[in-house]
């Protein structure tokens, strides 16, 4: 409780018919007296035992072992922040990798799981007829491709022409 307050409150009971005023308050506690003799507590003055002359030296040498120490890491704590800085991208790489790690081995666990059993080796017969085979499936494909290219190529043509019309083609080379 502030000085303020007290001092309001002692100046309502002192022009009040209220003879006694208690207060609580989180900070503590308050009682004025109208007309009562000031109670005082005072407190005796405690005798601190006499040190002893050889601790005297041994919690000075402690004081002084403990400001060291605080000016050690004053002038060591911007280098263990740089080095903090320079490790961080290091140290997010390597979370990184571990983490496709283990990504990766969970996944080839799962496709363990759900890949069939191996099929059998196919026979040296139809080794060899693929073999011989594979370059004139090839051929087809490069003579056949374009002729199939060419023949899509001609049909989307001839439909954007039939929608087009033949009038409007008409209309179009005469104003050339």
């Amino acid at each position: 409780m502030d000085l303020r307050k007290l001092k309001t409150l002692i100046d309502l009971v002192s022009e009040s018919n209220v003879s006694e005023l208690e207060i609580t308050e989180a900070e503590g506690k308050v009682r004025i007296v109208k007309g009562a003799p000031a109670n005082y507590q005072t407190l005796a003055p405690q005798v601190l035992p006499a040190a002893q002359p050889a601790a005297a030296p041994a919690s000075r040498a402690a004081g002084v072992v403990r400001f060291l120490k605080n000016v050690g890491l004053f002038f060591a704590a911007p280098f263990v922040g740089l080095a903090y800085i320079l490790a961080f991208p290091l140290v997010g790489l390597g979370m990184l990798a571990w983490m496709a790690i283990q990504a990766q081995k969970k996944k080839s666990e799962e496709a363990a799981k759900l890949q069939p059993a191996a099929p059998a080796k196919p026979s040296v017969l139809k080794t060899v007829a693929m073999v011989l085979g594979a370059p004139f499936i090839g051929l087809a494909y490069v003579i056949v491709g374009p002729i199939v290219g060419l023949g899509m190529l001609l049909w989307f043509g001839f439909q954007a022409w039939g929608k087009m019309g033949a009038k409007a083609l008409a209309e179009r080379s005469e104003t050339k």
